[in-house]
Formats: C-alpha cells, structure tokens, sequence
C-alpha cells in the first residue's frame, strides 16, 4: 500500500506541475546593431526568374502552403544547400534551402551549429536588424526573432506568390524584389513584426536581381536594364526616380555613402549624388573579362570590396576577386584568391565564405561547408596565391543525400562524398547523429543494413561495394570493399547474400558470411539497365531502366537465372515489392502497379501518372509513397490496384529521391537534407501505456492518465485502450500507478495487445 501511495503521490504533484517546458538558453544574447546604412551579403544566385523571361531556369520545387494535410513535416536532419550568409557580433546566419541555420562564429576557429529553423518553402537571403531576422524565400517574407540565437523563433510571416528573392529592411519598411510579371518590387510594412502587410508594388524596368536601401531611394540592380532607383518616401506607390545604363546584366549592387558598387560584365564604380547616376571608374574582372557575370554575393568592408562571380552562361565555377575602392575612378584588384564559395560575409577582417548552392557547382571538387578566412591571406594575386588556402577555422556539410534505410530506431544515409551517417531517430521529431563513416574518399550512392552490416555501393574509380560493420552505431568499422563488374547502383542484403544492381551485367551476386571477407558469386547480364531491387523469397525484381520490371530467378545465388520481364515501365528508377503486387517508377511518366502472381508472366494492373521524375517507391498497408523529385512526396491510394488515387503531396524543399517508410513515418533522401514526415491517415499504431501518442512509455503517460482520470482532461489517444497498461478493462489512476512503477522502479513490463 505504502508503494502505491508513493506511487500516486508522485504522479499527482507531476499533474500538479502540467506541463514544463526546458528552454536551452544560449548564454550570449545578441546586441542591436545600429548603423544608418545596415551594411549585409546583397546577392546570390537569383534562380527564380520566370521561364517566360527566358533567363535562368528554375531550380526549385514550389513549395505549397498546406492547411489540412495528410503529410505532416516532423524533421529535417544533414542539411546542405547554403544560399546566403550575414555576420553580426557572435554569431553567423545561414540562409539554406531547408531553412535558417545560425552558427556561433565567437572562437573563429572553432565555429559551432546552435540552431535550426525549418521554414517551409526554405530561405534564400537573411537580412537582421535589432533582435530580429527577415529572410527572403520560396514561400515570401519570414520573420525570426534571434534574441536566443539558441532558440530562434518564428513571430511572422508574408506569402508571396513566386517568394521573395532578396529584400532590404530599414525604418519598419521591407524593400522586396521577386519573380513576379507585372509587381517584382515590393514594399511591406513590418512596424509589426507579427503581422507583415504589403504597402505598394512597383514593376521595374528590367528583372531585378539585388537591391539596397538608403533612406528614401532603393538601387535595384536591373538585369539589362542596369541600376534603377526606385523612390519609396510614399511606400504606397513606389515610383521609378532615375537609372542608369550599365554594359551587361546588372545582377548586384551595394552602396557605401555616394558610390554604388555594381557587377555588370565588369566591376562598375557609380556616383550616385550626381542627377542622372555616372560612371566614375570600373574594372574588368580577370577570370573572365567582358563576359556577362552572375554576382552570387557582394559586400565590402572600409576600402575593400568582395565580388564572387560565375559566368552567365556555363554557370559551372564560382569565383572571389578582392577590389580596392579607396580611389573610386581607378579601382584596383587586389585580391583573387584561389577559392570558389558561392556566398560570403566579411567582417572585422574576416571573411566567412559559404559552399553549397548553385547545386550545378558540385562538380568542382572544392570546398562544402562554412570556411573562415583572415582577409590578409586572401590578398593575393596569381602566381603569388597558394593552391589551397587554409582557413582559420571551418564547419563541413554533406554532399548530396542519395539513400536511406531505416533498421529500428537508426536511419542509414549516404551521401555523395561525405561517407555514411547513422542517425538515432528514436524520436522522429529530434533526430541526432549517432555515428559517422567517413574514411573513404568517392561517393556513396545506396545502403542496405542487415543486422550488425552495412553494405553499400561505392564509386572512386572504379565501382565497389563496400561492407561496414554497424553494431555500435557510434563507431561504425570498415571490413571490407570488392570491386563489381559494372556500374554498381543498388544493393539489397538477404541473409548472407548482397545483391548488387550493376548496370550491365545486370545483377550480381556476393557471399557476405564473411562480411570481412566477400566474394562474387554469380553475375547475369540481361539486355537493359539495372537500378532498384528488391528480393523476395527466391526472386530479383529489378527496375530496368530500358525495360521495365525484369524478374531474376536467384534461389541459388551461385547460377542465378532470367525468369521474365514487364516491359511497359521505360526508364524504370525504383521498385517495392509488396504480396503480389510490384510498384514501379517511371522516371518520366508514374508510378506502374504490376500483378506478379505469376512471375513467369507478371501484368500490367494499374497506374499513377504525374508531370515529374518518379524516383523512390514504397508501399505500406495500401498506401503508396512516391518521390517526384523536383515536386515532392506523392502519397498515392493502392487498395485498388486497378485504380490508384492520389491522397496528398507534400513538397519538399529539395529533390525527392530514394525513400524508406514503416509505421506512418517516411524517411526522405531530399538531395538537400534527411526528411522526416508522417502519413497522419497510415492506421494507428496502439502501444499499451503510450497514453500521449508521441512513441515512448515514460512519466508523461503517467501524467497524461491522472489528468484524464482526475481533471477531465484529454483521453489516451489514439484511443483510450491504450491507457489500460493492467488489463483490468478500465483505464484508472491504477493504470498510472502501473506506468510509474516500470518507469522507475523496473516494474512489469507494458503488456501487448491492450487494444486487442
């Protein structure tokens, strides 16, 4: 009796309590920043011009707004894609495809990750004034207020059709430039940070790419059109004030006092005072003189500016070129560093470089990440620079998340370059890094994990698939790596058998008894292109990238033979096997439901067709989930093979690709990032004395049950037999005392089957 009233008396002063919420306070807090002319990064790369004005393509998915969705967004882990960065006091901000992340930069040699924010629809520029951050995204406007940079908050936000490319804060207005036709600059009020509202819309002359704000005039870099000033004194009804002609596309542009510095098809020096704007000095840039450049960012500190560029038509490699502007009709380079970020931020001689986004740079073998450098190593010219500068300290990012296989409480990636990480997902909504595999020094671009075994495919050279021993997540060990005979794409492990999609030949087979020491088996080369695989009881389904689903009869490993073969799915990507039934993706067309009863000759049942690149396939209890790359996750109704039905779609901030799901959650490879998301319709999952429904058996069940039993408050969910932990067939503060006792004493385990 005594350890009951104990019990009881535990759990009530827990009910008494409610709710606590821990807040991890960052100890520093962050100092307004007060100039007349907030000085920030002013440009990357303006991806987002419609494709009527045939200029750029559009490199992002269109992130929907979603109200009432069976797709709910959890968490997002290994993020890459830095657009933007800004610099203030302590800290650093990085805009990123997924969101904002702020970095404390306090030991420059050392810079740490503090938080993440995700955003959807992502970020594309960060602007701070006072407490308060403005990022410009997919979705529009979004406002944080960084008081705890440990603990940013969102306190408002402004959709925008076609988002927000860059913007300029000053004086409780926000200056906006987007993609839209007939208003691609914006002015909003945002006196009330919660409560952003649009003022006035002007249409400038050309397509703007940057713009900057001092006092009443707003310098737009104009495209073809050059500079154009835009006179904002009535917010309301912006009105064209003068411009200017520039040679090439104007795509940047930042203002120190009378001079506007542009980028053009060279660096262009403008005084500003005078009526109309002149030219008062320029300079070709060296790279690549007189050709149309995309200025991914610009800034500038006391006589020096920072221009880092691309040319406007290969897109392919970025470039840094340091100008000194102390004599502003004769400027003169001084710098042109071996480097090639696609974003920076310098500040009291220090320069913070970004590395992520365009994606279309990744094949320069450079640098991924946030690198610091000592502005004085950087003022160099050639032959004088060194090949590879050394920063004075870093933070790396992964490289392009390729696949995902979820075995328990761990996720598997792997990722182009950056090796394999294995993240604790226990709790879907706080996923964290376990262990890292990194020591391999080419891409990764499938896993497949069996027991204490990774096996993954591995391309430096040659192709190879590579055997990692998992059993401490921790500390992930190398066994082995053997090289296949073709192009290695997918892996599926059975058993002791690693099966291998490798192009051509088609399938080939390894013995992994010794995972320390594999070797082939057996190898078949059947006309097509092998991608997806899966293996079920005695046979390979493979997705054939030219013919459709080929069936491979792999009973014995050491002579596996061709069984059949579906050709109506061209350009298969991915396929899931599930009973009788195999889901195939079309990388151009859907999703394809083929009947393999009778693997000899499986039949075309029915399918899910959309206007992207269908790549990841899963099915679960009837519910399909569909990686449409560039539009996202496509949740799809297969209880009728003959008919399935589109249910949702939730578009990610990336490119959808290879996918893994159980249990209502969906494991995302999103290129940029580690997604997790639920399916809210996937039937419940009913876990005796999980009374609150967010996946454990802990103290907060126990409150849960007092308060529903003492205070009326909600019932266990998703439904109240989940709360009879005794069995009793009532759900009363016994079943409290239950929870306790297993929470904290090691009592009797949960039973199964509460809600049998």
């Amino acid at each position: 009796m005594k350890q009951i009233l104990l019990s009881v008396t535990i759990i009530l002063c827990l009910a008494t309590v409610g709710t606590l919420s821990v807040n991890s306070a960052y100890d520093h807090r962050m100092q307004n920043r007060v100039t007349d002319i907030p000085v920030g990064p002013d440009n990357y790369l303006r991806d987002r011009i419609s494709d009527d004005k045939n200029i750029m393509p559009d490199y992002y998915p269109k992130a929907a707004l979603r109200q009432d969705s069976i797709l709910e967004y959890i968490s997002s882990s290994l993020w890459l894609g830095v657009q933007d960065i800004l610099v203030d006091n302590d800290f650093a901000y990085c805009a990123f495809i997924n969101g904002l992340v702020i970095f404390d930069v306090s030991d420059s040699s050392l810079p740490v990750m503090i938080s993440e924010q995700y955003i959807n629809g992502g970020a594309r520029e960060v602007f701070k004034l006072g407490s308060l951050l403005y990022l410009a995204g997919e979705q529009g406007l979004t406002i944080i207020d960084v008081t705890l940079p440990g603990n940013p908050a969102i306190v408002g936000e402004r959709p925008v059709t076609n988002g927000i490319n860059g913007l300029f804060v000053r004086d409780g207005l926000a200056c906006a430039i987007t993609s839209n036709d007939m208003t691609d600059f914006i002015v909003f009020d945002v006196s009330v940070p919660s409560a952003p509202d649009s003022l006035g819309s002007f249409n400038t002359p050309g397509l703007p790419w940057d713009i900057f704000v001092v006092n009443d005039l707003a310098y737009v870099a104009d495209d073809f059109n050059g500079l154009s000033i835009i006179d904002i004194s009535n917010p309301a009804d912006p009105q064209l004030f003068d411009s200017l002609n520039i040679p090439g596309i104007s795509t940047s542009v930042i203002v120190n006092d009378s001079l506007a510095f542009v980028v053009g098809d060279s660096f262009w020096v403008v005084n500003i005072d005078l009526s109309p704007p002149e030219v008062v000095g320029s300079l070709p840039f060296e790279i690549i003189p007189g050709a149309d450049c995309i200025s991914l960012d610009i800034t500038h500190e006391d006589s020096l500016v920072y221009v880092n560029y691309m040319e406007f038509f290969t897109q392919f490699d970025a470039h840094l070129e340091i100008i000194n502007v102390a004599d502003p009709s004769n400027p003169v380079r001084v710098g042109l560093p071996d480097l090639n970020p696609t974003g920076l931020f310098v500040a009291n001689s220090l320069a913070y470089t970004i590395y992520g986004f365009p994606f279309y740079i990744e094949s320069v073998d450079r640098r991924r990440g946030l690198e610091i450098f000592d502005v004085n190593d950087l003022l160099c010219l050639p032959p004088n620079c060194p090949a590879d500068s050394n920063p004075v300290g870093s933070f790396g990012f992964p490289f392009r998340i390729r696949d995902v296989d979820v075995v328990g409480d761990y996720a598997y990636v792997v990722c182009d370059s950056c090796g394999l990480f294995i993240m604790d997902i226990s709790d879907p909504a706080n996923p964290v890094a376990s262990g890292r595999f990194s020591d391999l020094s080419g891409s990764m671009s499938a896993v497949s994990v069996s027991g204490d075994l990774a096996c993954i495919t591995y391309h430096n050279g040659g192709d190879h698939l590579v055997t990692i021993d998992v059993g401490n997540p921790a500390d992930p060990v190398f066994l082995d790596s053997i090289e296949t005979p073709g192009f290695a794409y997918e892996v599926c492990v059975r058993n002791t058998v690693a099966y291998v999609t490798d192009g051509s030949p088609h399938l080939t087979t390894f013995d992994i008894t010794d995972p320390a020491d594999p070797f082939m088996l057996d190898s078949i080369t059947v006309s097509g292109h092998g991608y997806g695989i899966v293996v079920q009881d005695s046979l390979a389904y493979i997705a054939d990238y030219f013919k459709g689903l080929t069936i491979i009869n792999v009973a014995d490993p050491t002579d596996i033979s061709f069984v059949s073969y579906s050709p109506e799915a061209w350009e298969a990507r991915d396929i899931f096997v599930l009973d009788d039934f195999a889901y195939l993706t079309e990388a151009d067309y859907g999703m394809h439901i083929v009947d393999i009863s009778n693997p000899y000759a499986p039949a075309m049942r029915g399918d899910y067709s959309n206007a992207g690149t269908n790549l990841g396939v899963n099915v679960q209890d009837g519910r399909a989930y569909v990686a449409v790359e560039r539009l996202g996750l496509h949740l799809v109704d297969v209880t009728d093979p003959d008919n399935p039905v589109l249910l949702d779609i939730y578009d990610t901030p990336g490119f959808a690709g290879a996918l893994s799901a159980g249990g209502g959650m969906v494991y995302l490879a999103d290129y940029f990032s580690l997604m997790m998301l639920r399916d809210n319709g996937f039937p419940p999952v009913l876990t005796c004395g999980d009374a609150n429904a967010d996946g454990m058996v802990n103290v907060g069940d126990a409150v849960y049950l007092i308060s529903y039993v003492f205070r009326g408050g909600e019932p266990p969910i998703p439904d109240v037999c989940t709360g009879d932990v005794n069995a009793d067939g009532l759900t009363n503060v016994g079943d409290a005392v239950y929870v306790i006792s297993y929470v904290f004493r090691h009592g009797a385990p949960m039973l199964e089957g509460c809600c049998d």
